[in-house]
């Protein structure tokens, strides 16, 4: 090649890299704007989902409350009408009336799941008790005192870490008046949160590993957690101090009333947002909130998706800006392997070429059975078995496939590099299927000394492909090379039989020895097949080479 060749040449294909770069450039800005603008609809879904989740707990809370305050009024009204319970609360109740008045107590408490039910007089003394008692007489007495002077008649409370209760509970005390409206005692109806409370509304409404709603009221600079985490039961009723450095995203949005992420009192990083609970004044809000991991899951995947389909679209670019680049420099090569070709047919002997290519094509069927026979059954079995789905696993074959196209645009200058100048005979179809042997005999080793399988596939994968092209490139050289004009059509129709019987072979052994075998035997498969197909071309004469500069561009084979 002279110096104005190579200089053109040079020059085509620097256009071409600018062509490519640009092409690239293109596809990663579209590739990030698309995924910001879906990043940002995700997460505005979300935010829309924690704050519709919050909403429609704290409508089903208003209205179990409204009905605790619907049970106070009736229980009020009852025990007004009732003789038996206004004797025990003057202490003029018979045996008979106490009996009565505590058959009716229970069955208030049966039926409307409280966990206790506690009459006490005006004095604050503790007449009759059904269900478990849950606190001492000093926090009856107390609760007596706030449910005589409540405007409204009654009192809600919520007891957490108080020395006074056995554990935490909700308490509603119902003031008790005579016919003449003075007040004659307190009934305090205790309700256990884990039983009637908890369990059905504090539930997340969708199928999510980490998604959580739970119950808080803000007391002043503190905020209680009403109902339990997913962390553990024991982090319901208790207290978090607004004055604290580090306040939990849940507080957080307790404040702000708002969207709040961060790192939660367990360590791990949550999206919350809170919404107040209309009512008398109480400061209750609901909580809904989710792992961050889980969250931005989607966006994960989304970045994932978006980063192959870049890659992708950058390797079909670069394939086809590889392809025109080949067509152009195969033109200039056109007539120098024209006259080659004549200079050739003159020299044919058509036995002889006839015998060279049987050779040749019987090395073909067992170089093509050697990639087969672990590439189309044992390598993506093998893949799902070490947990690749199976979408990765086709982008992964798509991927090595245009990689091979990529790598089979660029053989003639790696065979130029590696030595090749001087052309191309039989030695070079036996160095390079012997090179071919040790990929596969490494990946066993590495298999077998506990390499990380999927890095050693990686590695083996790219150095097979390599090889590979280059063999199958030598190998479409060198038909070539023993066909004249007259016999062409025969002799290289032939030589592709061979290529497809050998797809043909090296598919149906991959079954058969990954059934039999695994993975280790396609790949001892492939080594035996290999080895065969250097041993054929021994057969392949030396000294008659081909020129790598004689041939057009595109004749590297499959």
């Amino acid at each position: 090649m002279n110096k104005s060749e190579t200089s053109a040449r040079r020059e085509t294909g620097g256009l071409h890299f600018a062509v490519l770069m640009v092409l690239a450039s293109a596809i990663g800005y579209g590739g990030y704007q698309f995924y910001s603008t879906q990043k940002q609809v995700i997460e505005s879904g979300l935010h829309r989902q924690l704050v519709e989740i919050a909403a429609a707990k704290v409508s089903q809370v208003s209205v179990w409350r409204q009905e605790r305050m619907g049970d106070a009024a009736l229980a009020a009204v009852e025990a007004r009408l009732m003789p038996d319970v206004q004797q025990v609360l003057h202490s003029r109740g018979t045996p008979e009336a106490r009996r009565r008045t505590l058959e009716w107590m229970e069955a208030l408490r049966s039926n409307y799941r409280y966990a206790n039910i506690v009459l006490l007089n005006s004095d604050g003394k503790s007449l009759l008790t059904t269900g478990e008692r849950l606190g001492t007489e000093d926090l009856y007495a107390e609760m007596v005192r706030e449910s005589a002077r409540a405007p409204n008649g009654w009192v809600f409370r919520e007891y957490h870490s108080d020395p006074r209760v056995v554990r935490p509970h909700f308490v509603l005390g119902v003031r008790l008046r005579t016919d003449t409206g003075e007040t004659s005692g307190v009934m305090l109806m205790g309700i256990d949160p884990q039983v009637t409370v908890y369990p059905s509304i504090m539930k997340w409404p969708t199928d999510s590993r980490t998604g959580e709603v739970f119950l808080v009221r803000r007391d002043g600079d503190r905020v209680l957690i009403l109902s339990d985490l997913r962390r553990g039961p024991e982090a319901a009723m208790q207290l978090e101090g607004l004055g604290t450095k580090t306040l939990s995203p849940a507080v957080r949005a307790v404040v702000s009333q708002g969207i709040a992420r961060g790192v939660d009192k367990s360590g791990v990083e949550v999206i919350a947002t809170a919404l107040r609970v209309p009512g008398d004044g109480k400061d209750w809000f609901v909580v809904s909130q989710i792992h961050a991991e889980e969250a931005y899951q989607p966006v994960r995947d989304l970045r994932m998706m978006v980063l192959l389909v870049s890659v992708l679209l950058f390797l079909a670019c670069a394939a086809g800006v590889g392809l025109i680049w080949r067509h152009q420099v195969s033109m200039s090569y056109q007539q120098r392997y024209e006259s080659e070709q004549e200079r050739r047919a003159l020299l044919g002997h058509y036995d002889y070429l006839s015998r060279e290519i049987n050779w040749l094509s019987a090395a073909r069927l067992f170089l093509f059975a050697a990639r087969d026979v672990w590439f189309v059954v044992g390598l993506p079995v093998f893949l799902s078995q070490l947990g690749w789905s199976s979408y990765a696993v086709g982008a992964f074959l798509a991927l090595w496939v245009i990689g091979y196209g990529f790598i089979q645009a660029t053989v003639p200058e790696i065979l130029r590099l590696a030595g090749g100048r001087n052309g191309i005979d039989g030695t070079a179809a036996r160095h390079w299927a012997s090179v071919l042997v040790l990929v596969p005999l490494g990946l066993i080793g590495a298999l077998w000394f506990g390499a990380d399988r999927a890095t050693a596939l990686m590695i083996g994968l790219a150095i097979f492909a390599v090889v590979f092209a280059i063999n199958s490139a030598v190998h479409s050289y060198l038909v070539l090379m023993y066909t004249d004009a007259d016999s062409v059509a025969v002799n290289v129709g032939f030589y592709y039989r061979a290529n497809a019987g050998g797809r043909l072979l090296g598919t149906l052994l991959s079954g058969m020895i990954f059934q039999l075998a695994g993975f280790g035997g396609c790949l001892w498969g492939s080594v035996t097949l290999v080895a065969a197909a250097a041993l054929l071309s021994f057969k392949l004469p030396r000294g008659h080479a081909i020129s790598i500069g004689a041939l057009p561009a595109g004749s590297g084979g499959e």
